[in-house]
């Protein structure tokens, strides 16, 4: 049987509240440690060779139930097992168990709108509820590379612990979501299915392609990170990921189109059978390859919400590498605002040869609003954020040809 919000906070109570007690403290606490998302090993002996049981955050809440030299035996939720000494304290306030562990945001469930919260960490064993889609739950742990152990808040006026799988949960917010950059427009990243350059890809994705960064059991600061596009988790080294918020995407997936009036969409890079299908109008973006199919999104009447699915890649417009977002400024030049009339005027600002320029798509003529989110070689604008100083943008309208770019990657 699983404990309640309730029983624990009153576990909690009953125990002591903060220092030093004679004999072994009924309860205790994991450290923060040094970083947000260290963990401390619970091992299944009192040793550092012990087997690894799971790997809790801090700020977790656990009941010692024996103490053995610089080890402590505890028990978190079901779990038992050993965790070092000096990684737990006694001092516990009030409201540590509203805080324990790390907030983590479900965001997929596969074919559902729900995740299910599972009694132990096997889909075969009994679900005691379900975590609703864009709800948070409070990750304690990871229990390998594959579940999580949480905390679930939002299920009948009261909490559950259990476990999840770690693929339909992404960290806190200000780490969830990196944008592929592999620094050339060229070079598309290898998703590998182990943290290891010399474990086979289990897909490659364009720069520019957004990923959703998971929870695992793997060693944190190790040079990968554990991520998800679409269906497919893998690892992907992090130096090829942007990890900055609201900055400008230095690359974007490439577009292409349908080569056939009747596109067949796949939710499965290997489906058989189609579940909807596109127009030979309809540009989507390509995002990566998996085995003999392009996985692809595809604008919705929604901003900021896209479908994604599968194309065979024989049915498609060629892809064969990112779009560049970037270019330069070749001389001095003005740059243009939209006024309310639909015409251009001069902004007041010229952006020096040698500026830097964030190239967010093009413009066929005045007043008609971005026809393309890349290059089109026959339009006449471009929309740009344009470096005018150091540490200083604007974003402004340029003509095509005061900006050098390269050239091929044009959208055609």
């Amino acid at each position: 049987m699983k404990k309640t919000l309730a029983l624990l906070l009153a576990a909690a109570v009953a125990g002591f509240s903060c220092g030093a007690l004679a004999g072994v403290p009924s309860q205790a606490k994991t450290y923060q440690l040094g970083g947000e998302l260290d963990r401390v090993r619970l091992r299944d002996r009192p040793s550092t060779n012990g087997a690894v049981l799971g790997q809790y955050f801090g700020g977790v809440l656990v009941e010692v139930l024996e103490q053995s030299g610089d080890w402590q035996r505890v028990r978190i939720d079901d779990r038992e097992g050993f965790m070092m000494r000096k990684f737990l304290t006694a001092e516990i306030l009030e409201d540590d168990l509203a805080y324990e562990g790390v907030p983590g945001l479900v965001d997929y469930a596969g074919q559902n709108d729900s995740l299910p919260l599972y009694d132990r960490p096997d889909s075969d064993s009994g679900i005691l509820a379900y975590a609703e889609v864009n709800s948070l739950l409070r990750v304690l742990g990871t229990i390998d590379d594959e579940w999580l152990h949480v905390r679930c808040d939002a299920q009948q006026d009261r909490s559950v612990y259990g476990y999840v799988s770690g693929m339909g949960v992404t960290l806190p917010d200000n780490f969830s979501s990196y944008v592929i950059d592999t620094g050339a427009a060229s070079r598309l990243l290898e998703l590998k299915a182990e943290p290891s350059a010399d474990c086979e890809a289990v897909g490659r994705y364009f720069s520019g392609t957004r990923v959703s960064a998971l929870f695992d059991g793997h060693v944190n600061n190790d040079g990968w990170e554990k991520v998800r596009i679409g269906d497919t988790t893998g690892y992907a080294p992090s130096e090829d990921l942007d990890h900055s918020s609201g900055g400008t995407q230095n690359f974007y997936p490439p577009l292409s189109k349908a080569l056939q009036d009747s596109l067949p969409l796949f939710d499965e890079f290997d489906g058989t059978e189609a579940v909807d299908t596109l127009n030979q109008n309809e540009a989507f973006s390509v995002l990566g390859v998996r085995g003999e199919r392009y996985y692809i999104q595809i604008e919705t009447e929604e901003p900021f919400q896209y479908r994604h699915g599968y194309v065979r890649k024989e049915d498609v417009q060629d892809v064969t590498r990112s779009a560049s977002a970037i270019g330069t400024i070749m001389a001095d030049q003005i740059l243009y605002f939209d006024a309310p009339e639909g015409r251009f005027i001069p902004s007041g600002f010229i952006a020096p040869a040698g500026a830097k320029a964030w190239i967010f798509g093009s413009i066929a003529t005045e007043g008609q609003g971005i026809s393309s989110k890349y290059i089109d070689p026959d339009d006449r604008w471009l929309s740009c954020s344009v470096e005018i100083r150091a540490y200083e943008e604007v974003f402004a309208y340029v003509p095509r040809n005061a900006v050098q770019y390269d050239q091929d990657l044009e959208y055609r």
